[in-house]
């Protein structure tokens, strides 16, 4: 496959989401993708939904899946609901590649991983209330889902590739907490634009 701007050979799959569907694709060469994404961090687009908080965290959701060819760690975007700030998430290729065939609505006919954990949660009487980034460590972040079974809520410690693949699943929130975003942006929520 050629890049959609040159003739050199696409090593970049870019992945656009808003309200968790693709909207846009892009199969780029190296040179063109590195342009993309320079724009597409610098581009100040305009809130989508309404912001939402749980506890001292803030809702987000997907803005983008970036698969490389070239390189061994892939990348999630994730973005403020309600708000303006974006941030990337290194993870693996077969973890972006779920994330990014859910957003494209292209399902297995047989259950993988995160469709088996979302159907065992139900099956025991759970429901996912939220996919929660919880922390930020030696540029490591850490996860867990809260689920609600019979009225006590239970947190479970996941990777962040799989929270996100699980709230995609299940139509779930994603909250970061404020002190991760303060490591990210180096601001309070009261800072940001």
């Amino acid at each position: 496959m050629n890049c959609q701007s040159c003739s050199n050979r696409a090593v970049f799959h870019l992945t656009f989401a808003r309200q968790r569907k693709c909207f846009e694709e892009k199969h780029l060469c190296e040179e063109h993708a590195r342009q993309t994404l320079t724009q597409f961090g610098d581009e100040k687009l305009p809130p989508i939904g309404k912001p939402a908080r749980l506890g001292d965290a803030t809702e987000f959701d997907v803005d983008a899946v970036v698969i490389s060819e070239i390189n061994e760690t892939q990348v999630i975007y994730l973005r403020e609901v309600g708000g303006l700030r974006r941030f990337p998430i290194l993870i693996g290729i077969f973890e972006a590649s779920s994330i990014d065939r859910r957003l494209k609505g292209l399902l297995s006919p047989r259950p993988l991983t995160h469709d088996a954990m979302a159907a065992t949660i139900e099956a025991l009487g759970g429901t996912l209330r939220s996919a929660n980034i919880n922390d930020l460590r030696e540029h490591t972040y850490f996860s867990t889902l809260r689920i609600d079974q019979a009225g006590q809520v239970r947190e479970v410690d996941v990777r962040p590739s799989d929270a996100l693949m699980l709230a995609l699943t299940c139509g779930t929130p994603i909250f970061v907490r404020e002190h991760v975003l303060q490591d990210v942006f180096g601001t309070s929520s009261q800072d940001s634009p």
